[in-house]
């Protein structure tokens, strides 16, 4: 009977000694998902090591942008937010308003159960609050939308111009941006994303991403986009795109272990 095939997400860089090298040597197949994994497992003695890709990219790609809707335009949002980053967003968003005394920011904490405390504290800093509400348009004094429910996060990407990737501007690690790249809006981030360095290293090498080192520098980011929204409707062209490419790892995983399948 043939070894089993594995398909790893991450491989470890540091040495495994003999022990693990005996391990990996007796495995027959295992699928990488990064020319850097395959190196690594290599180097730990791995035998027969493909990369095969990353199965986060397996996502529906749009066929087309969506345009942002009427009144939206001036609305940005803060995605998968943890404690001490709402603090910053919010400060980014004071400095939004200077600019664009109309902008709007739907703030979405990666747990929801924190609904009350971040209505709170967005409260504290001075700004009118209401909670996101599918098909409501906000009261137009309104300057920050909470989403208090889960689920609903991948349907707004789509609803306005300019994302912010959350976990990243605190020591979490970030969150998948491949969602609002496929439909075309890159992502502002901070720079904690070893959690998925390696599509953030796919989008930051064809300019289909930016990364923002604090509140001050996301501030002037959205500002940016806001400014000019041709140019930040191309670097989401840019994010589709690279999804698009990286797309087609399920099926190459079912390709390698058709032997054993059959």
């Amino acid at each position: 009977m043939p070894a089993c095939p594995i398909a790893p997400i991450d491989a470890t860089p540091a040495g495994g000694g003999a022990l693990l090298r005996d391990v990996l040597g007796g495995v027959e197949l295992i699928c990488a998902q990064s020319p850097a994994d395959r190196e690594r497992f290599l180097a730990l003695g791995a035998g027969r090591v493909e990369d095969c890709g990353n199965l986060k990219f397996d996502l529906p790609v749009a066929a087309a942008i969506p345009a942002v809707p009427s009144g939206r335009e001036h609305t940005w949002l803060a995605a998968s937010t943890h404690p001490n980053e709402e603090a910053q967003v919010l400060a980014a968003h004071q400095a939004v308003r200077q600019r664009y005394p109309d902008a709007r920011l739907i703030l979405v904490p990666r747990h929801p159960e924190r609904a009350g405390e971040v209505t709170r504290l967005v409260e504290g800093q001075g700004f009118s609050v209401e909670t996101w509400s599918p098909g409501r348009p906000p009261r137009e004094e309104c300057t920050v939308e909470i989403v208090d429910r889960a689920g609903l996060l991948a349907g707004l990407f789509a609803e306005v111009p300019v994302v912010f990737m959350g976990g990243s501007l605190v020591p979490i690690g970030g969150h998948n941006p491949i969602e609002p790249a496929a439909v075309g809006r890159a992502v502002l981030h901070g720079p904690a994303v070893e959690n998925f360095r390696q599509v953030f290293a796919a989008l930051d090498e064809r300019d289909a991403s930016r990364q923002v080192a604090d509140s001050e520098a996301l501030g002037r980011a959205v500002i940016e986009c806001f400014d000019r929204p041709e140019s930040w409707a191309a670097v989401g062209a840019r994010a589709r795109d690279v999804i698009a490419e990286h797309r087609g790892a399920a099926q190459r995983l079912v390709d390698r272990l058709a032997r054993w399948l059959d």
